[in-house]
């Protein structure tokens, strides 16, 4: 659908280029229809998260408004050639009322079933004098040797966007079984902490330990099952924030909005 509503609108633009021969007027135009999806875009990457589980009734009006909307620039497209203002002042009525039609429909749908975005409301925590580190891996190695020079050997890595956890003493590996863009690991005292970032939601869990580690097979399936998702906007950047000597998993939203994890909860930056 987004190939044919961009072609359409893409031939809308030529032909009032083919009546105009002005390329400012496709500048404004072009700048006015990305500016007006934007508006939309900024109030999903700042406080909600679209809902890719919706029903078969909301994809199907989606369907039938953008195939309309395409017909509608391919009409005018065509009457912006034949340069027919009788008929295209008729057909601008007709397209305006169906316009309004679809607006209004649309508002008077019940909530539940037309609403594709989660939203939230985040508290917000104050932090002063902050030093933000962002990174990413592509792998991560963990080799650590206890006070009785035992050597625990782990690798953890992305692979098919799935995080990939291997024992490489005994070759046991284990995947988590979530889409993941990228991850970062640090050190917070004897914790490991490890901050997937999968877009509009990250993983986390701080189950590795010095203390704990182990090779026993059950722990690497102790330790898949121990990420705790977590809801966010679309994240851009994941890190780490020291202030007063805590260190806290910090996100960075595509609009510059920034987000610690503590207590087991998404606190927004003030």
């Amino acid at each position: 659908m987004q190939v044919i509503q961009t072609s359409a609108i893409g031939i809308l633009f030529c032909s009032v280029y083919y009546v105009s021969r002005n390329i400012w007027s496709l500048v404004f135009l072009h700048s006015f229809y990305d500016f007006s999806i934007l508006l939309g875009e900024v109030n999903s990457y700042k406080d909600c998260i679209n809902n890719t589980d919706v029903t078969i009734l909301v994809n199907i009006i989606t369907l039938i408004i953008s195939l309309l909307f395409s017909i509608i620039y391919i009409a005018y497209s065509y009457l912006n050639i034949k340069n027919d203002k009788s008929t295209k002042r008729k057909v601008t009525q007709i397209i305006t009322i169906s316009v309004l039609a679809m607006f209004i429909t649309s508002y008077l749908s019940p909530r539940e079933i037309m609403d594709k975005q989660i939203c939230f409301n985040y508290e917000e925590i104050k932090i002063d004098n902050g030093k933000m580190t962002y990174f990413l891996e592509n792998e991560f190695l963990i080799n650590y040797v206890n006070e009785k020079n035992y050597i625990y050997n782990y690798k953890l890595y992305i692979k098919n966007n799935k995080l990939n956890i291997t024992n490489l003493k005994s070759g046991e590996n284990v995947i988590l079984d979530e889409f993941v863009y990228d991850f970062i690991v640090y050190e917070n005292g004897l914790n490991y902490v490890i901050l997937l970032n999968s877009n509009d939601k990250v993983f986390l869990s701080t189950f590795m330990n010095k203390n704990n580690l182990s090779d026993d097979s059950l722990y690497l399936n102790d330790l898949v099952n121990s990420f705790v998702e977590f809801a966010t906007p679309e994240i851009a950047d994941i890190g780490y924030i020291e202030s007063n000597g805590i260190i806290y998993p910090l996100l960075k939203s595509y609009i510059n909005d920034y987000f610690i994890i503590k207590d087991n909860a998404v606190l927004a930056i003030k």
